[in-house]
């Protein structure tokens, strides 16, 4: 699969606003969108949503229909895959970081866990995934995965709507930012199985409360 490289701003503005379309539930399972349609209603260029549609098609968010796309569901066999996936990188990651952290990295990995206790006091739910990916992303990049950053960067519009249906329940958000508090800790102790152990059950459990919001 290829990530498609945006050429204008536009087309950023495009995919974060699609996406925030079917994350807030504003687009559903099976709903049509026609490109010149949704590029009128999100006052955006129609070659930039075009390119946006594209790209979460790629992703499995949309499924081309001619000219238009249909906006699909998360099934239980697409989040497991996508959660297998991370758990091969994110497993490697918080080892490998619980050895080399500086006090810097765990500065950092503060910071945006508590932006997420933010973005949950707000119930923002939209903005607490985009911290969470960030605070992902931040895990791999500050033990040197830089290869394991760029791929969860290029899956972070799956991983955010993934992460969307996992915080369905109000104690969801509370659960996640819990689990990477422990995470934390365990990385600045050192403590390199102990993390690897913590973020396994981390993602073990975003699996199954995804999964539940999708049988529900």
């Amino acid at each position: 699969m290829v990530h498609k490289d945006w050429s204008t701003s536009m087309s950023v503005e495009a995919q974060d606003a699609l996406r925030t379309l079917i994350q807030t539930g504003a687009i559903t399972v099976g709903d049509v969108l026609i490109v010149e349609d949704v590029a009128a209603r999100l006052a955006l260029p129609i070659h930039d949503v075009a390119l946006a549609a594209a790209n979460l098609e790629a992703f499995g968010l949309l499924e081309a229909a001619g000219e238009s796309y249909v906006v699909r569901g998360l099934d239980g066999e697409s989040v497991r895959r996508f959660i297998e996936m991370r758990l091969e990188i994110e497993v490697r990651v918080v080892e490998t970081l619980a050895r080399v952290a500086s006090g810097e990295d765990i500065a950092k990995l503060r910071y945006e866990n508590d932006a997420l206790r933010l973005a949950a006091l707000r119930d923002e739910r939209v903005k607490f995934m985009e911290v969470s990916a960030r605070f992902h992303q931040t895990l791999a990049e500050r033990a040197n995965f830089l290869q394991g950053a760029r791929v969860l960067r290029n899956w972070e519009d799956f991983q955010k709507v993934v992460g969307a249906r996992a915080l369905e329940k109000p104690q969801a958000m509370l659960e996640a930012i819990i689990e990477h508090e422990d995470l934390i800790g365990l990385i600045e102790s050192g403590d390199s199985t102990g993390a690897a152990s913590a973020m396994r059950d981390h993602l073990t459990r975003t699996f199954d409360r995804a999964r539940e919001a999708v049988a529900a």
